[in-house]
């Protein structure tokens, strides 16, 4: 599992963008501890790969979201209609949004792109993220 925060990254403050945390599950939740407060207000993004897996060892499985978030390929063309047949046109359009901005991010050479392994040190590839989350960070009331 890998946290950024996302709002540092894109300004490109490398060193605010890693977030150390660690996790754990605990009565069917998983926690998520920062060793560093969170900025309010920032876009904090979680990416798990198949490097993670279950009790009985088996790695995690991308859902199909995860997969049509992860291709190279727009999902939407020049007049909005789907490029995959099994998705509806409003659904493609939802998800490009989260493509391209997940494009950005696997695209950039700095961060994950192979033969060197960028930042992440290969840890975070369009071929293993199996799961991603996004949300801006609002402390507890």
């Amino acid at each position: 599992m890998l946290v950024l925060d996302l709002t540092a990254l894109a300004a490109q403050e490398v060193g605010a963008a890693f977030v150390p945390v660690t996790a754990r599950y605990d009565a069917g939740d998983v926690v998520i501890d920062s060793s560093s407060p969170f900025v309010a207000g920032n876009q904090i993004g979680i990416f798990f790969t198949n490097g993670m897996h279950d009790s009985a060892g088996k790695p995690l499985v991308p859902s199909p979201i995860s997969v049509l978030l992860r291709l190279r390929g727009m999902l939407v063309d020049a007049h909005g209609k789907s490029t995959i047949s099994t998705v509806a046109d409003g659904d493609a359009e939802l998800l490009e949004l989260g493509r391209a901005q997940l494009a950005m991010l696997f695209d950039n050479p700095m961060l994950s792109n192979p033969p060197n392994g960028g930042i992440t040190g290969g840890f975070l590839t369009r071929e293993n993220l199996v799961y991603t989350y996004a949300f801006a960070f609002a402390p507890p009331p």
